[in-house]
């Protein structure tokens, strides 16, 4: 039950006037030696939580530092050797002349005459396909005429069908099958038996 206070309460007593002027009084007091003692409010936090007091510090002109640079030369590393340059100039007796500086690209230069000859006989330098049963895919492909059956194989190294019709692809085919040959017969012209005399060329390559 909330008792409201009769109207001679709420007047003030000449004792509780004396008590209010004492308290604030104090309060004055604490707050003035508060100031002397810490210098402010903000720094007495500072000092509670176990900063101390910020002493005044007069502004300080900056000091300008010229930045220094050094200059390190430069190295290029390439990250892959390029290849030779392709020779400029074709050399006589050569039957292919249209395709030599493409072929000295992809083929090693102890086979660059042998892989001409094998294209002149096998196309006379054309970028043909020759097939009685369908279109590529079927018979034999570009410059080396690469056979269908070695498609399951080429696979393996990312070749297709339609890379052999396109002249630098069918070189690089070709070299591969020349390897394989090479590694498994010991004759890398072996797969081109029909064309050329395989046999003397692979002895011509090792004299």
């Amino acid at each position: 039950m909330l008792l409201l206070p009769r109207e001679h309460d709420r007047q003030p007593g000449k004792d509780w006037v004396m008590r209010r002027h004492a308290f604030t009084t104090l309060i004055v007091a604490t707050a003035v030696i508060a100031v002397a003692t810490f210098g402010g409010f903000d720094d007495y936090a500072q000092t509670e939580a176990g900063l101390g007091t910020v002493p005044y510090a007069e502004p300080v002109t900056p000091i300008t530092v010229p930045a220094t640079t050094t200059t390190v030369p430069a190295t290029t590393v390439p990250l892959v050797q390029p290849l030779p340059p392709a020779p400029t100039t074709v050399p006589a007796g050569v039957r292919c002349p249209e395709w030599w500086h493409t072929l000295t690209v992809f083929w090693p230069s102890d086979l660059w005459l042998q892989a001409d000859q094998v294209m002149w006989a096998e196309t006379r330098c054309q970028n043909l396909h020759r097939s009685n049963r369908g279109g590529v895919g079927y018979g034999d492909h570009g410059l080396f005429q690469i056979n269908a059956i070695n498609l399951d194989y080429l696979a393996g190294w990312g070749i297709t069908a339609a890379d052999l019709m396109v002249p630098a692809m069918n070189m690089v085919a070709a070299l591969i099958l020349y390897r394989f040959a090479d590694m498994e017969y010991g004759c890398g012209w072996q797969p081109w038996y029909s064309s050329v005399d395989y046999r003397a060329m692979c002895d011509a390559v090792q004299h």
